[in-house]
């Protein structure tokens, strides 16, 4: 019963979001066609980045990564195997979606659709994390929806950048939730030491930071609909 509830506390907030975020427009049946592809695709793109997660861990051990110090391992696992592999798997689950995508979607509808993969890819990650982790970490993985909140903040520049045509916006589009990712990841390590009060606080605040960002998020897709720069179409030659 208690796997149950965790399971359950770990993919409802995302799953609402979700359903909130669709029901958005149900005057415009595309745009909800859009956001089920998005939610889709950020599911399965989970499950490939699991095995490949794996498979590069894997790979680390034979090349000898693993005679390292143990947080040199972590920290090599979580910068650039873990956080990097999930963030770009997610990035191109995205890019279909947006492909794929029949109608002329503004960007507001852009910072949705990575949200909504975000979501999508936290629900199936949670799942299996309900199995491995306590009661308390599944309820603040669900609480946080770190994922959400990375896709919310990759399409948000990503969005800017499609508007801007400024290189720089879509590099902060992939590099700021891939760093809030590995240094959250990182600070949770337990190899590092138990007296390194930096790396706990680190890892609290970045957690009270998504759990602030929800509210932020919700605020944010209701004020942005009577927003000009939000909702008017983009002109798709921009989309790199």
């Amino acid at each position: 019963m208690q796997i149950v509830l965790v399971i359950l506390a770990s993919i409802v907030p995302a799953g609402l979001m979700y359903l909130w975020l669709r029901s958005q427009k149900k005057e415009e049946p595309a745009y909800e066609k859009t956001c089920r592809k998005a939610f889709l695709n950020g599911v399965w793109s989970a499950l490939p980045i699991m095995g490949m997660d794996l498979g590069l861990s894997i790979v680390g051990g034979i090349v000898g990564i693993n005679k390292l110090h143990p947080i040199a391992v972590d920290f090599f696992e979580t910068f650039f195997l873990f956080a990097l592999v999930e963030e770009l798997g997610k990035f191109l689950a995205f890019k279909k979606t947006l492909k794929k995508a029949d109608y002329a979607y503004s960007r507001l509808d852009v910072i949705t659709f990575m949200t909504i993969v975000g979501a999508g890819f936290g629900i199936l990650e949670d799942v299996v994390y309900a199995f491995i982790t306590s009661p308390g970490q599944g309820l603040v993985r669900g609480l946080t929806m770190m994922h959400a909140v990375f896709g919310f903040i990759m399409g948000y520049f990503y969005s800017r950048g499609l508007q801007s045509g400024k290189k720089s916006d879509f590099v902060l589009a992939f590099l700021l939730p891939y760093l809030y990712h590995a240094l959250y990841d990182f600070c949770l390590s337990d190899k590092l030491p138990e007296d390194a009060f930096i790396f706990a606080f680190t890892a609290v605040s970045l957690a009270v930071l998504a759990l602030v960002m929800v509210p932020i998020m919700i605020r944010f897709f209701k004020k942005s609909r009577s927003k000009t720069e939000y909702t008017e179409p983009l002109n798709r030659t921009q989309d790199a």
